[in-house]
């Protein structure tokens, strides 16, 4: 089993000539029959809007939280999951 997920930034028109563009690729293999050496494989598309588009793509990422303070050492024993306390 394979998964891929990602967010492409699309016009209306990219996003068809991208299914046009998919169809030519697997429209060969499309018609292909059971024989031997051949298993059937499921593939599925799933394109929907993922929201409202912001004003303009993030030129940067987002900064990292501030960390938080550090904690209390465990009391009692440490567990046999941890090392080097």
């Amino acid at each position: 089993v394979s998964y891929r997920q990602g967010t492409l930034w699309l016009s209306p028109d990219e996003l068809a000539a991208m299914l046009t563009d998919l169809l030519a690729v697997l429209g060969g293999r499309l018609g292909n029959t059971p024989a031997p050496g051949r298993a059937p494989y499921l593939l599925s598309a799933i394109l929907f809007p993922s929201g409202a588009p912001p004003s303009a793509p993030p030129s940067a990422p987002p900064s990292a939280p501030p960390s938080a303070p550090p904690s209390a050492p465990p009391s009692g024993p440490p567990s046999p999951h941890e090392t080097g306390r």
